[in-house]
């Protein structure tokens, strides 16, 4: 790949998807599971969003908090489909530390004094 092909290339094209190449007709195998991923994370951000709008947070908390498990089994997919595991906990390890987070931040009795949490 020359220098100006690899500037016009967006980076999530480059970065390289664990498993088959493709079907054998030109086809990436991996592209079909990222649009899988990306359909439940935006349905878990409308849920939370959804939650958080209509002030629920100690719902909203349970709620991540049980999402944590999302980013824990990508973790052990990738890991588990041939990763390196520096590249499945950097990436989604981090992923849920900050999930975990903003659970117990979710969680926390509010500061405002009178307020319904």
């Amino acid at each position: 790949m020359d220098a100006g092909a690899a500037f016009s290339t967006p980076a999530a094209i480059r970065v390289p998807v664990v498993g088959p190449t493709g079907d054998g007709r030109g086809r990436r195998a991996g592209v079909p599971w990222l649009r899988i991923k990306s359909g439940r994370d935006l349905g878990v951000a409308l849920a939370i969003f959804g939650l958080v709008a209509t002030r629920q947070r100690r719902a909203a908390g349970v709620f991540v908090l049980a999402c944590t498990v999302m980013p824990v089994v990508d973790a052990l997919t990738t890991w588990s489909n041939g990763a390196s595991p520096a590249l499945a906990l950097s990436v989604h390890g981090g992923a849920a530390a900050y999930v975990l987070v903003l659970a117990l931040a979710l969680l926390q009795p509010s500061a405002i004094r009178g307020h319904r949490p």
